[in-house]
């Protein structure tokens, strides 16, 4: 999954009914992975009520409702793929557009590849980063031309998503794009995150 959540977390919560769940998510928390946490419970013990509540959801809930619907299956997800893209064609904010590209990337991958790109000059780099994801997770046709093209980003956030996504594409093109990025990045960060994955693919 694209998401980070805090496994520990998750442990401590696998045995609470929907109903506990539920209280949870619909507690006032200021920490969004708090809602990818109790998000991914609930889609494992009542779909429907984040399918239901996706609508009415703000904030960082909507993003845990979100990523808790990345892990459906069926036709759950299948109507969750439907809400999300409307989401993806309509006015979210950077973070909830990011959180829906990576759910849209978990349950359906290529096949919304064409409305994803839609995003791929996004202002926010969190959503460019989003967008490269579905790329290389999805290994798309054209993967490593529109990583390479993304190597010119002026975020270095987005930059260090071309690294990892050439370490997952791990083809020789994406080798010599890597050994590329490791000489000539103007950021420290991201050269070192290019070198590991070098590192990383000669073992």
């Amino acid at each position: 999954m694209s998401g980070v959540v805090n496994d520990q977390a998750r442990v401590n919560i696998v045995g609470f009914s929907f109903y506990d769940l539920k209280a949870l998510f619909e507690c006032s928390v200021c920490d969004h992975e708090f809602f990818d946490v109790i998000g991914q419970e609930i889609a494992f013990k009542n779909p429907r009520y984040l399918l239901e509540g996706l609508d009415r959801f703000l904030g960082a809930r909507k993003r845990g409702a979100i990523f808790g619907l990345s892990f459906l299956s069926g036709a759950d997800a299948e109507e969750a793929i439907d809400k999300l893209l409307l989401i993806l064609n309509g006015d979210a904010t950077d973070s909830i557009l990011a959180a829906t590209i990576d759910a849209l990337g978990d349950l359906s991958g290529k096949s919304v590849f064409n409305e994803v790109m839609q995003h791929r000059n996004h202002e926010s780099p969190y959503v460019r980063g989003a967008v490269l994801r579905l790329v290389y997770g999805s290994q798309v046709e054209r993967a490593e031309e529109i990583l390479a093209d993304y190597m010119q980003d002026p975020h270095p956030i987005v930059r260090q998503g071309v690294a990892d996504g050439l370490e997952e594409l791990a083809t020789p093109r994406a080798i010599e794009l890597l050994e590329f990025i490791a000489k000539s990045d103007q950021d420290e960060v991201v050269r070192q995150v290019a070198i590991d994955a070098l590192e990383t693919l000669a073992e």
